[in-house]
């Protein structure tokens, strides 16, 4: 597990210009990058039964083991059929349709590991939705992350603010990137965070290494949020949803 305390906003945005070259986290030295923060993403509806119970209590197990640095997980709640689900989001099935455009590979429930780059589909049972998550768990900490990102979000005159720098890392510039902002909301004070909105924030054509950029975004609150929501900003290929970098605000 890693246990790396990274402190960004010291090291990356306020001194740059005094770092040594040397420093993993520094975007003017090419050999900078940050140990991967995973993010897994559940698509389900409480209407499909026992197979999305085995997901959920896999995916419960899979959280237990690992921290807040190594995943981050959100819940998205889809309905193809109106008024299976109350808690379904059009965004979240927009975003699922994006990561299984063919209809007939779509099917809950279904758990995508960094957007489109690892994703498990259905659950036989707990332990096996367990086993072929962790799985994809360590592959997916086996990668370098080539992005930091560091932001806050405040609540003024009934809008949610976010405000963030991100910086490239690596050697590589990147191109075909968004943005995104994602509202969850912890109705059940445990694990289980559900994702309440979905925002794009902003769309780079390209990315130079060492680049330090600024986004900012306002979202209007919704009466039904409850008082626990967090607040994530993520940046993703816009071609393939491969999610390349992830920040708790």
């Amino acid at each position: 597990m890693k246990k790396t305390t990274l402190y960004f906003v010291i090291l990356v945005f306020c001194a740059c210009a005094e770092l040594e070259r040397s420093n993993p986290l520094d975007p003017k030295n090419p050999e900078s990058a940050r140990e991967m923060t995973v993010l897994v993403e559940a698509f389900i509806n409480d209407s499909a039964g026992s197979v999305v119970d085995y997901a959920v209590s896999g995916l419960e197990r899979l959280i237990r083991e690992y921290d807040s640095q190594d995943l981050v997980y959100l819940e998205h709640h889809i309905a193809k059929t109106s008024g299976t689900d109350p808690l379904a989001l059009d965004a979240s099935l927009s975003r699922y349709n994006f990561f299984v455009p063919v209809s007939t590979e779509q099917g809950i429930p279904d758990v995508f590991f960094d957007g489109s780059a690892n994703r498990v589909q259905g659950a036989s049972s707990p332990e096996s939705a367990y086993q072929r998550y962790n799985e994809k768990m360590q592959q997916e900490l086996a990668f370098n992350c080539y992005f930091t990102i560091e932001g806050q979000f405040s609540i003024q005159d009934d809008q949610l603010k976010i405000t963030a720098d991100i910086a490239r890392l690596g050697p590589d510039n990147a191109s075909d990137l968004a943005v995104i902002a994602i509202i969850a909301d912890d109705l059940s004070q445990n694990f289980r965070l559900l994702v309440r909105c979905i925002s794009p924030v902003d769309t780079w054509s390209s990315i130079k290494t060492g680049e330090i950029r600024q986004v900012d975004q306002a979202i209007d609150l919704q009466a039904y949020w409850s008082p626990r929501i967090a607040v994530f900003l993520l940046i993703q290929s816009s071609r393939t949803g491969h999610v390349l970098g992830i920040k708790k605000l």
